[in-house]
């Protein structure tokens, strides 16, 4: 991981969803950001609250969000 962080511009890294899965909290922490993916009209909002409040615990920096409609 460190030698893609360094070496290129941009590493993006797909996990399970955040709610599903500890390992996209464990992963972001290991990267240091995430970029947060929610569903229109499938995810709420007190979620993604919750999610960036526990990667900011987690030490990951939040470097945006996408919405998509599903």
């Amino acid at each position: 991981m460190n030698v893609c962080l360094r070496d290129f511009d941009v590493t993006i890294v797909d996990t399970p969803a955040a709610n599903l899965s500890p390992d996209a909290r464990r992963i972001s922490s290991v990267v240091g950001y995430a970029l947060i993916v929610a569903g229109r009209n499938r995810t709420f909002v007190r979620d993604v609250k919750t999610l960036i409040e526990q990667l900011k615990s987690d030490r990951a920096s939040v470097i945006g969000t996408v919405l998509y409609d599903a």
